[in-house]
C-alpha cells in the first residue's frame, strides 16, 4: 500500500532554503519516492499552517522512513532547520498506487 508525506513548509531564507531542495529531491529520487505536488496551497476549511505544501508518495511506510533516515537526507536536514519552519509533516496510509 502506498505511503504519504504530508508536508507544510515555511521558508525563512530562499537562498540558503535552496542547497536543501537540491539535496532533498535527490535523495527522494534515489529511494523510490515521487514528489506528487509542491507549492502554495488554499484553504477549503481551516488554515493553511505553511506558505508551501510538498506531498510525496512512496511505495510503503518502510521505504519513507528509509528515506527520511537515510545517510543523503540526514545531512541536508539541517539545512532546512536553519532556513525554514515546518510547522506539520506527517505521514499517511494510501489507497492510491
Amino acid at each position: 500500500m502506498s505511503y504519504f508525506l504530508i508536508g507544510a513548509i515555511t521558508v525563512r531564507d530562499v537562498e540558503g532554503y535552496e542547497p536543501y531542495m537540491t539535496g532533498a529531491f535527490a535523495s527522494l529520487q534515489s529511494a523510490g519516492g515521487e514528489a506528487l505536488a509542491y507549492g502554495s496551497a488554499t484553504a477549503i476549511e481551516g488554515d493553511v499552517p505553511g506558505e508551501r505544501i510538498v506531498l510525496i508518495r512512496f511505495a510503503d511506510k518502510a521505504a519513507c522512513d528509509a528515506w527520511y533516515n537515510s545517510e543523503a537526507y540526514q545531512k541536508v536536514l539541517p539545512v532546512r532547520y536553519a532556513n525554514a519552519e515546518t510547522p506539520v509533516l506527517i505521514g499517511v496510509e494510501g489507497l492510491a498506487g
